[in-house]
């Protein structure tokens, strides 16, 4: 009889969580914030830590994307092929 009770009670006890967690993903089923990774309804235009113009034509400004570069984490710039070249080398041989 008392192990009855406490089957009872731990069936209880699930069905109250599972209602719950169900509960839980029907209110935040309709929910607008869309999470991808990291990033929670990003505008990365306006978002951005360098500000940047939309423009329907192609033109890239060096100075700019540098200044998105050091912000967003890349320590030194890599200036030229070779230096990108040898620096792919290294990494690569570091990984074997």
């Amino acid at each position: 009889m008392k192990n009855k009770n406490y089957i009872l009670i731990y069936l209880l006890i699930g069905l109250v969580f599972s209602v719950l967690i169900a509960l839980y993903f029907i209110i935040n089923k309709n929910n607008d914030t869309v999470q991808h990774g990291f990033y929670k309804n990003c505008n990365q235009i306006t978002d951005a830590n360098a500000p940047i113009l939309p423009s329907s034509i192609l033109n890239d400004k060096n100075d700019l994307h540098l200044i998105h570069a050091l912000k967003n984490g890349i320590a030194k710039p890599i200036a030229s092929n070779h230096e990108f070249d040898s620096t792919i080398l290294i990494l690569k041989i570091s990984l074997f």
